[in-house]
């Protein structure tokens, strides 16, 4: 007998359900499950429009490629339920120090409710994940394949150890917000 596949053992689609979590938590009761699948499918055609979804679906999504489905998402949001939001890049370069990103993470958190995060993660897994909040010594996560939290203490922004084994990827993680 075979062994059980979970999402995301066979697929790259944990960047569209990290956006379709992200903006979950942005919108709040404004958003239906409907809404959701019609992000879903927004996000899929624009992907396929492009021509590689087929690679994507198999390989998983680069960072650019993310940033199109945001806006994807964000203009139907915004036409649907009059929801605004806007994304950035957290940092355009390394931060020096984990303390630093961390911070930065938590301050965009740390306002009003509207913001999430899509985080990229490398180290164990290369995936795209939707950090829903977070405390000195952890992030709390809304996440596809059912990471619940990463411990801080777990992370890095460097070079993975056997302690540190989760890579935060500070140049590839957006920041979202509701405006």
């Amino acid at each position: 007998m075979s062994a059980l596949n979970l999402q995301g053992e066979l697929d790259g689609l944990c960047g569209m359900y990290a956006v379709v979590n992200a903006f979950a938590r942005i919108g709040g009761r404004r958003l239906s499950v409907a809404n959701h699948r019609d992000i879903f499918h927004l996000m899929a055609k624009r992907l396929a429009k492009e021509g590689n979804f087929a690679d994507m679906l198999v390989e998983g999504m680069r960072f650019r490629s993310l940033g199109k489905i945001i806006d994807v998402a964000s203009e139907y949001v915004e036409n649907a339920c009059g929801v605004k939001v806007h994304r950035r890049i957290s940092c355009k370069t390394n931060p020096s120090t984990l303390d630093e990103f961390w911070q930065i993470l938590s301050d965009h958190l740390g306002a009003p409710d509207g913001r999430s995060i899509i985080l990229g993660l490398s180290g164990v897994r290369a995936h795209w994940t939707c950090v829903g909040s977070m405390t000195h010594n952890q992030m709390r996560l809304i996440d596809s394949v059912g990471l619940k939290n990463i411990p801080r203490s777990r992370t890095t922004i460097g070079i993975p150890t056997e302690k540190r084994h989760h890579v935060l990827a500070p140049t590839q993680t957006y920041l979202l917000e509701r405006i």
